[in-house]
């Protein structure tokens, strides 16, 4: 729909899966490289988890992601963002 969307990285269960394919995918945009295929992106998701979900993420997903990236790369990589939360530190 358009909407912004970040993913916070390295939180685990779904938003581990889209965000490490999201980078996965971007990192080919930025390079000016093609598309990787589905097996590649595959062995690129990160599942943190056991649940029952994990075990059927995979070629949709996949699917979904890629088509968005090919029909709007650039909507693709400023639209949807994955950050990653730090630590603060406090003093005492």
């Amino acid at each position: 729909m358009g909407h912004p969307t970040v993913m916070l990285y390295n939180t685990g269960g779904a938003t581990q899966a889209f965000g490490s394919l999201h980078r996965a995918i971007c990192d080919r945009i930025n390079q000016g490289e093609e598309l990787p295929d589905a097996e590649a992106l595959l062995n690129k998701i990160e599942l943190c988890t056991t649940e029952k979900w994990a075990k059927t993420f995979g070629l949709p997903e996949i699917m979904m992601m890629k088509e968005l990236a090919e029909r709007a790369p650039q909507l693709f990589r400023r639209t949807i963002v994955t950050c990653e939360p730090r630590p603060r530190l406090v003093d005492g």
